[in-house]
């Protein structure tokens, strides 16, 4: 029998999202796909919430390598690129980032050099944050679209550069500075 591991778990996690979709990730099912029993499961990962953290992570971190020699604007396009290209290979983790969004948009940290970049372009640690964020679910919302063929590929294609140009071209150091923070709109009675 082989080792489990963290690792063993979420790439057989992986793979049962992939063969079988977001609703059929249970720890019992990927406990019988690693030929385990399920409370082994949690020796290595506490709970089902933390092994879809994880998921999420290996999917999406893949983007964050990127060249160093592009400037902020670029740099961003090519993670919002590589960011929709893993969804499109992985489209069971669009669900997962709907399930757990605090934690989706928390999975900054693989992003760190590109938050450096930003804030050496004159952006805050919080303006930089906060365009990561935007930009994460901005490509979630056009990786689900696509998923769920709304556009035709070559529409598809046009109307995410679209998207992506507006946020990078509407973003700068200095707007992001100068504005002032949008109050939230009070919530209906239930």
């Amino acid at each position: 029998m082989k080792k489990l591991t963290a690792q063993a778990i979420q790439d057989a996690a992986l793979a049962l999202l992939e063969d079988q979709g977001a609703d059929k990730l249970t720890m019992r099912r990927l406990a019988k796909v690693l030929d385990v029993e399920a409370s082994s499961l949690y020796h290595h990962l506490p709970s089902k919430a933390v092994l879809v953290d994880h998921v999420i992570d290996a999917v999406l971190s893949q983007a964050a390598a990127l060249p160093t020699d592009l400037g902020w604007p670029e740099h961003l396009a090519l993670l919002a690129r590589n960011w929709r290209a893993l969804l499109a290979a992985h489209p069971a983790v669009i669900a997962l980032t709907g399930a757990r969004p605090s934690r989706f948009l928390g999975l900054l940290d693989p992003c760190a050099p590109t938050a450096v970049l930003l804030e050496q372009a004159g952006f805050s640690a919080d303006a930089a944050t906060d365009l990561l964020r935007a930009l994460l679910v901005l490509v979630v919302g056009h990786a689900d679209l696509d998923q769920a063929g709304v556009n035709a590929p070559a529409d598809a294609d046009r109307a995410f550069d679209r998207a992506v140009a507006s946020l990078i071209g509407g973003s700068t150091p200095q707007q992001a500075q100068a504005r002032p923070p949008v109050e939230a709109a009070p919530r209906p009675a239930p």
